[in-house]
């Protein structure tokens, strides 16, 4: 962990935070089945200060869930690359890297303004968006490296909720195994410390 990670902001109050949730399609869209891309906001005092795209992806719903997830054109399609074989089946690797294969939550696309870019605010964005988008069926997969700033954020966030590597380029949440939770419920009593 970085010494970013540990160290807090004391200009950064996270009690005035709040999350929104985007999300919409078609209502009679087949296309649209199984993949679900949400846009979440972090709001300071109304203000939007971050935002951070969730892909949502339901095996049960899309019997070609690997292409769907490659369709997205972004994290999501690296992830659907390594989750999935070519014939779309699920990998091996993933199969026996997760509890409940299947469902996925890609988490990408952090833009995040100063001084709300700390590993400890992400986390508890990421924490909530799991929270509110997953049931203990899912992997969250996060970016593992990569040379921007919210992408690295992201994967220092995917440390402090005890994200495992999975590649090289991946970091899995698997919703279903306790110790998850537990580094969700840190994330949160260090943020509301942080707010007295």
């Amino acid at each position: 962990m970085t010494e970013q990670a540990t160290r807090p902001r004391a200009q950064a109050d996270p009690s005035i935070l709040t999350l929104e949730f985007r999300h919409a399609h078609q209502l009679i869209d087949p296309a649209a089945e199984g993949v679900q891309t949400w846009q979440v906001c972090l709001l300071a005092s109304g203000e939007t200060v971050a935002q951070a795209r969730a892909t949502r992806g339901q095996l049960w719903k899309a019997h070609n869930l690997g292409k769907r997830l490659a369709d997205e054109q972004s994290f999501a399609a690296v992830a659907a690359e390594q989750l999935f074989d070519e014939d779309g089946e699920l990998s091996p690797e993933y199969e026996n890297f997760v509890d409940l294969p299947g469902n996925v939550l890609v988490i990408d696309g952090l833009r995040i303004d100063p001084p709300w870019d700390s590993p400890w605010i992400v986390a508890g964005l990421v924490s909530s968006i799991i929270d509110r988008l997953t049931d203990n069926q899912y992997a969250a997969v996060l970016p593992r490296v990569s040379g921007e700033a919210g992408d690295a954020l992201l994967a220092e966030a995917g440390e402090l909720l005890s994200a495992e590597p999975f590649s090289g380029n991946l970091l899995i949440i698997d919703t279903s195994l306790a110790f998850p939770k537990r580094a969700a419920q840190r994330v949160l009593e260090h943020l509301r410390s942080l707010a007295r």
